[in-house]
């Protein structure tokens, strides 16, 4: 499945196993090839995964998440991404995926036959591995960076808080001076996704 978007905004948060973007912060040359090639690239992708192109701004978007959300921050991978077109590949949604995000790098700036072949072939491995089971082994066998996202309040325990939170009203007061305290537990908890 393909999806050319102008914002990240625009993507499923359901339904889709797996989001494989592109992240062009060079030249762009590679991004605007695979944005002209969309349809017959994602055709090897199926129903449950998406390759995810778009405009300029969709790359410095996906580049702003990336630095806002990574543990860590950016570190070692800010030379790549301004360097060379990447792949930026999430199990669901990236404001929601609990699991690491991996970066691919694909290829220098310049465009050649021989550079759109690479992609194109990198990008069918990816589709067989998605469709195997197998992104992990391949992704590594890449040498991938493995990155991780910042948390989300979605385990069992913050779910169940946030829920309880809803349902009761916690607002003690003494001679007319009160506690907000679900306002407290809501601004303790973290955020149920990450912001895009």
């Amino acid at each position: 499945m393909g999806f050319h978007v102008s914002t990240l905004h625009n993507l499923p948060t359901g339904g889709i196993e797996y989001f494989v973007h592109v992240l062009d912060m060079s030249s762009g040359v590679h991004a605007r090839w695979i944005g002209d090639n969309l349809q017959s690239l994602a055709a090897s992708f199926g129903k449950n995964a998406g390759l995810v192109t778009g405009p300029r701004d969709l790359s410095e978007e996906l580049y702003q998440f990336l630095s806002r959300n990574l543990a860590g921050g950016l570190g070692a991978i800010e030379g790549i991404l301004h360097s060379t077109t990447c792949l930026v590949i999430s199990e669901g949604n990236l404001a929601h995926t609990q699991q690491p995000v991996y970066l691919v790098p694909l290829a220098t700036s310049e465009a050649s036959e021989s550079a759109h072949d690479l992609i194109q072939t990198l990008l069918r491995m990816i589709a067989g591995a998605l469709g195997a089971g197998k992104l992990q082994e391949l992704v590594r066998s890449l040498g991938a960076h493995e990155l991780q996202l910042s948390a989300t309040g979605r385990g069992l325990f913050v779910v169940n808080l946030r829920r309880l939170n809803r349902v009761i009203e916690l607002k003690p007061n003494v001679a007319g001076l009160g506690l907000n305290l679900n306002a407290v537990i809501e601004a303790l908890l973290p955020p149920e996704a990450r912001q895009i």
